[in-house]
């Protein structure tokens, strides 16, 4: 369970990558399953190519930042993206 993450605007780095519940930016392949988040100021889950998210309850993001999302890939080098389960 992830609650209350990054709610106090100005703590955090600017552009991307802060404010985020879970972050599994820098490991693909990854599973990500069975979390419960809510309340957090970005994205709930980060994610990028070869993951499989699955039975996950995420609420209440983007409370400080916007153009984000519950769940959220990044696809940073605008390569194809393959491999990805939600």
């Amino acid at each position: 369970t992830i609650r209350r993450v990054g709610l106090w605007p100005g703590r955090g780095r600017s552009n991307d990558g802060s404010y985020i519940g879970l972050n599994s930016l820098n490991s693909a392949g990854m599973t990500i399953e069975n979390n419960v988040v809510d309340n957090v100021g970005y994205n709930g889950i980060s994610f990028v190519n070869r993951t499989t998210i699955r039975r996950n309850q995420v609420a209440n993001f983007c409370l400080v930042k916007s153009d984000g999302g519950g769940i959220y890939i990044w696809n940073r080098n605008k390569r194809p993206l393959e491999g990805i389960t939600i």
